[in-house]
């Protein structure tokens, strides 16, 4: 979980990593950045997610993710997950599958473990 908040300050003076995936958490958030004027130092750009756990945690550089990936990310490397100094708009998160894939074993593994890193409330899946 989120520990403390960072300050403004420190925020847009800190060298950050920048995740340019076409995810619709990131888009957000680089929306919100833009519409309320704030300037980061974008040091380093990654299309991909996976990349920026072991950066982050060998340099000085921070990134902003949705809170569940930044405690995954803090699971896997030396990485302090705080909270940002504005308020990131929320987001739905879906899933979609076939109806063939329904009943699979696996598939289902596959979305009880999505939605128990990402979701809130009940679905109504079984564990």
């Amino acid at each position: 979980m989120a520990r403390g908040r960072i300050a403004a300050r420190q925020f847009v003076g800190l060298p950050h990593a920048v995740i340019q995936s076409e995810s619709r958490s990131q888009e957000l958030v680089e929306e919100y950045l833009r519409q309320h004027g704030v300037k980061r130092r974008e040091l380093l750009h990654s299309p991909h997610f996976l990349s920026i756990p072991l950066v982050i945690a060998s340099t000085d550089l921070i990134v902003t993710v949705p809170l569940p990936v930044g405690e995954l990310f803090a699971r896997i490397a030396d990485i302090q997950v705080l909270k940002p100094p504005f308020p990131i708009p929320a987001f739905d998160l879906k899933q979609h599958w076939h109806r063939c894939q329904h009943d699979d074993p696996a598939n289902r593994w596959l979305r009880a473990t999505a939605l128990e890193l990402f979701g809130e409330g009940d679905s109504g899946l079984p564990r």
